[in-house]
């Protein structure tokens, strides 16, 4: 049976507030990276346009952008219809007009152009998120190296960004940085770190350590050791021509 609840946000940029959304268990829960994921496009973002949310979930990015105004219109997608249903009665609270669609990736977005793409599409190593309480509930194919989804996205996101537009994505080291990174610069003119933060991975995950130095050896992922803890990293990136 679906569960759901209330998640509150502290939005911090031009106009801090709090925010209170809708999740449940059968949608991706808003995590430390979609917060860090926010605070860099809001740097980021210099000249308000139109925004596509990429891997929406309960719309946490796109609502918290647009109260910032630094997005003049917005889109947004995502592959769950529960994900879909769940943005679109967050945005009718806060009274946000959105065009929001049922996509993988950018299925349905022929024929849009957009002056910002963020991809929030999920970019973990398999083997760690089938132990994961991210993803209770919620599937995750983004292949041994967590990379699969990132790229396809870089690959394709130039054709639906205007002149002058700018795709904004995370890069945990759950993933194949390395691989992400090389093919962020063979698309895009420049690629550029906006912010890079160091998080403890959970204990749930931290008791896998078969897992983690196999990925690891593999240059599959990456992380450090401090304090007898597992040290992970999210850097968040811009790229545009």
């Amino acid at each position: 049976m679906k569960h759901e609840s209330i998640y509150t946000y502290k939005l911090k940029g031009k106009f801090e507030q709090s925010i209170d959304l809708k999740i449940n268990d059968e949608v991706f829960i808003p995590t430390a990276t979609s917060d860090f994921l926010i605070k860099a496009s809001i740097k980021a973002i210099e000249n308000p346009g139109s925004l596509l949310d990429l891997g929406c979930g309960n719309g946490i990015v796109g609502i918290s952008l647009f109260l910032n105004n630094v997005v003049t219109k917005l889109f947004a997608s995502d592959l769950s219809k529960d994900a879909i249903k769940l943005a679109e009665e967050n945005l009718l609270k806060y009274d946000i007009e959105a065009l929001v669609k049922c996509s993988d990736k950018f299925d349905s977005w022929d024929n849009f152009k957009f002056d910002y793409i963020i991809n929030d599409v999920s970019g973990v190593a398999e083997d760690i998120a089938k132990h994961s309480s991210w993803f209770k509930n919620v599937p995750n194919n983004s292949g041994f190296d967590g990379a699969n989804h990132v790229i396809d996205i870089i690959k394709l996101a130039k054709k639906y960004l205007n002149k002058n537009g700018k795709l904004i994505f995370p890069i945990i080291s759950l993933s194949n940085e390395e691989l992400i990174l090389k093919n962020a610069k063979k698309y895009f003119d420049k690629v550029n770190e906006l912010s890079s933060d160091k998080w403890f991975l959970p204990s749930e995950l931290s008791e896998k350590m078969d897992i983690l130095k196999k990925l690891k050896k593999n240059n599959a992922i990456n992380y450090d050791e401090k304090f007898g803890k597992i040290v992970c990293s999210t850097k968040i990136y811009e790229a545009f021509s």
